[in-house]
């Protein structure tokens, strides 16, 4: 049995997993989660803020204390979106290698997707023969695949994300009916434009990772703490997600701080979180999302292991 830990950077948080493995699979998993906002209007000036390198920085001298703390060795580290499209991501990868003395890596779009279905594929029973849609909603882009326990048949990234279209459209606290329209319209053209070339296998499950997804699992639930073991396998259908968007519309960024399940710190990119999977779902055919747990940071390692 190996230990290691994974980073993720993301446009809305930078997240750790320490875990043990082995050729079987992936045990006594601890996740840490700290929002840093990397993405925070990335459309609109292609560069990272230096409020939140400073705080990923942060971020990465805890992460490292913890490693070092659990004698971990094999260390390996991954940013998504909003670094690949920053043009000033040395600012934040340069001192990140100091500090966790490993590179990370940035991967392009198609990567990401494809560790998402490694991920997924960790957390599903190995005698599952059916075909899975996963769809993983980060902060600046939403990645679909769809593939079997043996083979990934179609991946895609958009530059659709909570953060990123929060950022653009959400422009009004509570959000007017206006701005509202406008994020539906735009955030369904882009799904519908983005995955074009999409063929749907007869039957699939859905599956849904990623922090947006899981939190409306845990709104839907009621959560008052964040708890893995109830989140992985539950079902949210399109009429409950429909109820909380009609909920988040109409309260502004200090009234969804009021609602169990979601943090504060994710309260004012739910909206445009809950928009996109609303039009992914609509847009598949799809009546409901069945959560999962495990997500990129498990599929990560996977795709590292399975290079040497």
């Amino acid at each position: 049995m190996k230990t290691a830990a994974v980073v993720d950077v993301g446009s809305n948080s930078v997240r750790l997993l320490t875990c043990k493995y082995d050729d079987l699979g992936i045990y006594e998993k601890e996740k840490i989660v700290i929002t840093t906002r990397l993405g925070k209007d990335i459309e609109k000036n292609k560069t990272l803020n230096t409020v939140s390198i400073n705080d990923s920085l942060d971020a990465f001298r805890t992460f490292k204390d913890i490693i070092d703390s659990k004698g971990i060795n094999e260390v390996y580290a991954m940013a998504t979106s909003a670094v690949r499209d920053s043009s000033n991501r040395d600012e934040l990868l340069k001192p990140a290698r100091n500090i966790l003395g490993i590179d990370i890596e940035v991967i392009d779009g198609d990567t990401e997707a494809y560790v998402g279905y490694l991920g997924v594929l960790a957390g599903l029973d190995a005698e599952y023969n059916k075909d899975v849609m996963i769809i993983d909603i980060g902060g600046g882009s939403t990645e679909l695949i769809i593939g079997d326990m043996n083979d990934m048949k179609y991946k895609r990234s958009i530059d659709v994300g909570a953060v990123r279209m929060t950022g653009l459209y959400v422009d009004s606290d509570p959000i007017v009916e206006e701005d509202y329209n406008t994020l539906d319209n735009v955030v369904g053209e882009k799904v519908k434009n983005g995955y074009c070339d999409l063929s749907l296998p007869t039957e699939f499950m859905t599956i849904g990772i990623g922090g947006t997804i899981t939190t409306l699992g845990a709104m839907d639930m009621e959560l008052a703490e964040y708890d893995p073991d109830r989140i992985a396998g539950y079902r949210l259908d399109l009429s409950s997600l429909a109820d909380l968007l009609k909920k988040l519309s109409r309260l502004d960024n200090e009234g969804r701080k009021n609602i169990v399940g979601l943090s504060e710190k994710r309260a004012d990119i739910i909206l445009a979180g809950a928009v996109i999977l609303e039009k992914v779902l609509d847009f598949t055919g799809s009546k409901e999302v069945f959560l999962s747990d495990c997500d990129n940071l498990e599929g990560y390692l996977k795709y590292i292991v399975g290079k040497r």
